[in-house]
C-alpha cells in the first residue's frame, strides 16, 4: 500500500512536460488509446504545458480522429503552434473536408516555415480538392515546391491535373513519377486508377498488378465486349457475355461482404450483363434490389428500362428511360425506349 501511494505521489509530483512526455511515449510505444486518454485527462484538468493540446490534436490525426483533433485544435488557439501540430491540424481539417480552413492553416505553414516544402505541397493538395485546381498547378510552380522531393512534387501535381477533370495530364504525370520510382507501389496504383477511369482496366493491371478493383474493372469491360463483339455463327453471340457473367458471379464470391461499394459496382455490371443475355427478370430483379440502397447511374437504369419493357411494364419503363434523358439529355435511345 506504502509502495502505490509512493508512486502515486511520484505521478502527481511529476511536471506538464513530463506527464505529456510520458503520454507521447506510451503513443512511440504501441500504445495510442492510453496516450490519447492521458493527454485529454490532462487538458480536463487544466494541466497543459502549451503542447499537451497540440501533441493531443497530433496523435488523434496519425489515429485517423480527424474530427476531434480540428476541435482540440480550435479550442487551444493558440496563436503559434509548432509546425508538426500545424501540419497534423492542416491534414485533419482536409480529411474532414473542411477545405478553406486547411488553406487558411497550409498558407500559415508556408508563411511561419518557409523552408519547409510540405506546405506548399499540401496547400495545392487541399486546393485541388476544394476544386481550385489552377490555383493548386500554380502554387507548385514556386520556389518552395520546387524544393520538395520530385516525386512527391509530381504526385501533387498528377493530382491537380485529376481533379481538373484532365485525366490524360495526369497520366502523363505519372508515367514520369513510375519513371522516377519504378518500385513505388502508391504510384502505380495512382496510375493505375486513372487508366480504369479512362476505361483501359487491362491497362491497369499491366501497371499495378491485378486487385479486386481492377478485377471488377475488367469484368465490365467484357460485358460491353459481349454485347458490341459478336461472333459470325449466330450460336455462339453469347459467348462474350456468357463469360463477362461468370466472370462477375466470381468475383462477387470472392469480394467479403464489408466491401459494399465494390460488390455494388460489380452488381451494376452484373444487371447491364443480365439485360444483354436477354435474362429480363433477373436484370429488372438486381436493379431493383440494387435501386433500394440508392440511385442507379444512367446506364444500369437503361438496362433496367430494357428488361421492364421486355416484361411488359411499360410504365415503369418510361419512368427508368426519363431516369436516363434526366441524366444523359443526348441519350437517344433512352429517348425512344
Amino acid at each position: 500500500m506504502a509502495l502505490l501511494f509512493a508512486s502515486a505521489g511520484l505521478v502527481m509530483g511529476q511536471s506538464a512536460t513530463e506527464r505529456r512526455e510520458a503520454a507521447v511515449l506510451k503513443a512511440r510505444a504501441g500504445q495510442m488509446a492510453a496516450a490519447q486518454a492521458d493527454l485529454r485527462a490532462l487538458l480536463a484538468a487544466g494541466i497543459d504545458d502549451g503542447l499537451v493540446a497540440m501533441d493531443l490534436v497530433t496523435l488523434l490525426q496519425q489515429d485517423g480522429k480527424a474530427a476531434e483533433a480540428v476541435a482540440v485544435f480550435k479550442q487551444a488557439a493558440r496563436a503559434d503552434p509548432p509546425d508538426y501540430a500545424l501540419l497534423a491540424a492542416t491534414r485533419a481539417n482536409r480529411d474532414v473536408r473542411l477545405y478553406d480552413d486547411a488553406a487558411v492553416l497550409a498558407r500559415e505553414g508556408m508563411r511561419r516555415f518557409p523552408t519547409e516544402p510540405v506546405w506548399p505541397l499540401l496547400l495545392s493538395l487541399v486546393l485541388s480538392d476544394a476544386g481550385k485546381t489552377a490555383e493548386a498547378l500554380e502554387i507548385l510552380k514556386q520556389p518552395g515546391a520546387a524544393r520538395a522531393p520530385p516525386l512527391e512534387r509530381l504526385l501533387a501535381q498528377a493530382y491537380a491535373y485529376r481533379r481538373a477533370g484532365e485525366p490524360f495530364m495526369a497520366m502523363k504525370i505519372y508515367s514520369e513519377a513510375i519513371r522516377l520510382a519504378p518500385a513505388n507501389a502508391g504510384v502505380r496504383d495512382e496510375a493505375a486508377s486513372v487508366l480504369s477511369d479512362l476505361g483501359a482496366p487491362y491497362g491497369a493491371a499491366m501497371v499495378a498488378g491485378t486487385t479486386p478493383p481492377i478485377s471488377a474493372a475488367e469484368a465490365g469491360a467484357m460485358v460491353r465486349w459481349g454485347s458490341e463483339i459478336r461472333p459470325a455463327d449466330p450460336t455462339r453471340r453469347f459467348e462474350g457475355t456468357d463469360a463477362a457473367l461468370a466472370r462477375l458471379d466470381a468475383l462477387l464470391a470472392s469480394v467479403p461482404p464489408d466491401q459494399t461499394a465494390l460488390r455494388r459496382r460489380i452488381r451494376l455490371d452484373r444487371v447491364v450483363a443480365l439485360r444483354d443475355r436477354l435474362r429480363m427478370k433477373e436484370a429488372a430483379e438486381e436493379a431493383e434490389a440494387l435501386r433500394a440502397d440508392g440511385p442507379l447511374p444512367a446506364f444500369v437504369d437503361q438496362a433496367y428500362g430494357d428488361a421492364l419493357l421486355y416484361l411488359r411494364r411499360p410504365e415503369e419503363a418510361r419512368e427508368a428511360f426519363a431516369r436516363v434523358v434526366a441524366q444523359s439529355p443526348k441519350d437517344i435511345q433512352a429517348r425512344y425506349g
